[in-house]
């Protein structure tokens, strides 16, 4: 990259901090002049199985326990490269599992006991939102095809997508809910409760998947339109995909932080009839 950069006086590192500069939402065009070729040899296997990990929470409010909200974070990585490389995977995204799972214990131990249904997924397919191809659309159903008689069983009152939680640039907790004020407000005030900085985000743009359909905010449910909303680090993706992810530049002192927001937003969501 760094050769086919060269005669412009750029380099990836150089592409890296101009990136940074950006404007949220925005996209710089540079035309190189030039053009790379590349022969891969490779074997491809198809049909592989995905082992998901779905855990069930069921809600115990006769009148309310048939709307779901799921709780997403994905949990491999790209591991060791061709090369010998190891990618840690820290921050991108073990940190989400790890507070996922903490939490998760904690309710356990203070016998927390929703009204509503929850379902946390950690799911599988690095390089993919909710490990789908990026040109299939995401349909959260696939989920409840693990367990007879879930697949219409429910209402998805929301998605949280969970990811990047331990590191980023500042210490600020985004939160992308698309612009539903109802979600943007419940983390809001959980991230106030656990003397979190937080801000609203719009997602940023992903070039490779700039014309398909897994970027969308709401998921059409059986006629149901389901909210989303994305919480992380602020500048979460800096070590994203990198060797330099790595344990040492995750902060426990945050993860609590995080864990007790995300905690607090969960339980009102699971509990209030209204939120």
């Amino acid at each position: 990259a760094n050769q086919l950069l060269a005669h412009k006086d750029l380099t990836v590192e150089k592409l890296r901090r101009f990136r940074s500069g950006l404007e949220t939402e925005s996209v710089a065009i540079i035309d190189l002049d030039a053009q790379a070729d590349i022969d891969l040899e490779m074997d491809i296997h198809e049909r592989v199985p995905a082992r998901h990990v779905i855990g069930h929470l069921p809600g115990l409010d006769t009148t309310m326990n048939d709307q779901l909200i799921m709780v997403l974070a994905q949990y491999d990585g790209l591991g060791t490269g061709p090369d010998g490389t190891v990618y840690p995977g820290a921050n991108d995204n073990a940190s989400a599992i790890g507070v996922m799972l903490e939490m998760l214990r904690v309710w356990q131990e203070t016998d927390y006991q929703p009204n509503r249904t929850f379902l946390f997924v950690a799911y599988v397919g690095e390089g993919y939102e909710t490990g789908h191809s990026p040109e299939e659309a995401f349909d959260p159903k696939t989920f409840l095809k693990a367990k007879s008689g879930f697949l219409n069983a429910f209402q998805l009152d929301s998605l949280v997508y969970l990811r990047g939680l331990g590191a980023g640039k500042a210490q600020v907790m985004e939160i992308d809910a698309g612009g539903n004020l109802r979600l943007q407000n419940v983390f809001d005030e959980a991230a106030g409760r656990a003397d979190l900085k937080a801000r609203s985000a719009r997602g940023e743009i992903d070039l490779n998947v700039l014309y398909t359909t897994r970027q969308r905010t709401f998921f059409d449910w059986g006629g149901q339109v389901a909210p989303t909303v994305r919480v992380s680090y602020k500048g979460w993706a800096r070590d994203s995909g990198l060797p330099s992810d790595s344990l040492d530049k995750i902060d426990p002192d945050w993860l609590t932080k995080m864990g007790r927001a995300l905690s607090t937003a969960l339980m009102v969501m699971g509990q209030e009839e209204r939120y």
